[in-house]
């Protein structure tokens, strides 16, 4: 994030990103995120949620926040949000879920999933919901739904999903609905409001609606899950997204390849220094192999890492080395080493394998 920011909305951003982890965000019931008793055809929204006026930017689809989104994210997120913000449906549609997040201190807030026909609903993360709304409840476009802000968390979230999309993932099941038929939602708004929204998105280039799914088969690039969490149920296991690693683009800029890493446990230190213990997210070197164009025959790669921010990432700060190699189409051997100078190393016994 902009140094320019204040520390208020950083600390306010990384309680919004971590919160979701706590909430089954991504649920695979199928009856909580679609209804066939709805009638057919597109999912088209005629309201803004919040006033323009009030979204401070909106980060796209494929934001990027281990360990509690070190996939890319499956909703978009409305940033610096005033608190007291009231929130309104886009579109008429039908209750299909609601959820709490405990956001600590006594605070709460909400999820709540509205499906508009047989096979498109769209949910809000992050929000108080007015009293007496449940589930099976009919809401108008334009009805009032709750405020924003209400607690630490001075964002929302929302997210679209359509029956219809299938999104390529190399395993599905270690995908909820909510990414495998992922969409984004400003595609849902009449033209001018689109334009009123993708003028607030911060991301370089022409696409503003991001992307999720970088999965190749064959390749080293997109998503790899920990060998011993393959068989996790990603329903019941706490910090599920902690066991990932993902090899994408950036979300802000997508010309930068971007490693984002949910855990250290292949971690080695050289010089002593901790600074890369946890879950964090690199850009690497501009020469480097692409993602796209590893494959089993292209032996170990070598990714120089450097530091990220949201918007202004520090290229010329090394950080790191990180190895991988793919061992076949569906496993890699990786290793991570705060070394900030050598062009190399080995593997050693604290690499670890990841599989699809």
């Amino acid at each position: 994030m902009k140094k320019s920011y204040s520390f208020f909305l950083l600390f306010s951003l990384i309680l919004a990103l971590s919160a979701c982890k706590k909430g089954n965000n991504d649920i695979s019931n199928a009856d909580r995120n679609f209804d066939t008793s709805l009638p057919s055809g597109q999912m088209i929204f005629s309201q803004l949620p919040v006033d323009l006026s009030d979204i401070g930017y909106i980060m796209p689809l494929g934001h990027l926040a281990p360990p509690g989104h070190t996939r890319p994210s499956d909703h978009i997120y409305f940033v610096d949000i005033p608190a007291g913000t009231i929130l309104y449906a886009p579109a008429s549609g039908k209750v299909l879920d609601t959820y709490t997040f405990d956001e600590g201190n006594g605070q709460h807030d909400n999820r709540i999933t509205i499906g508009v026909t047989n096979t498109a609903s769209y949910y809000f993360m992050h929000v108080l919901l007015d009293n007496g709304i449940k589930i099976g409840d009919k809401i108008e476009a334009g009805q009032r739904l709750g405020i924003l802000g209400a607690t630490s968390v001075v964002n929302f979230d929302m997210g679209t999903m359509v029956k219809t999309i299938n999104l390529p993932f190399i395993d599905p099941k270690l995908y909820g609905l909510g990414s495998l038929h992922c969409d984004s939602p400003i595609k849902h708004f009449p033209k001018d409001m689109q334009n009123a929204l993708y003028a607030k998105v911060r991301r370089l280039g022409p696409d503003k609606d991001g992307k999720i799914c970088y999965d190749v088969d064959g390749k080293l690039s997109g998503n790899w899950i920990a060998q011993d969490a393959k068989s996790f149920d990603p329903l019941k296991k706490d910090n599920y997204d902690s066991y990932f690693v993902s090899f994408v683009y950036g979300n802000y800029d997508p010309s930068k390849m971007t490693i984002s890493i949910g855990n250290d446990s292949f971690f080695t230190s050289v010089t002593g220094n901790t600074t890369l213990q946890g879950a964090h997210v690199f850009y690497v070197q501009d020469d480097a192999v692409k993602f796209e164009d590893v494959t089993p025959s292209s032996g170990k790669q070598v990714y120089k890492l450097y530091d990220t921010g949201e918007f202004d990432p520090n290229l010329n700060q090394r950080v790191g080395l990180l190895i991988v190699q793919m061992l076949d189409d569906q496993k890699i051997k990786i290793e991570l080493f705060d070394d900030t100078t050598a062009d190399n190393h080995d593997f050693t016994s604290n690499a670890k394998i990841y599989v699809r």
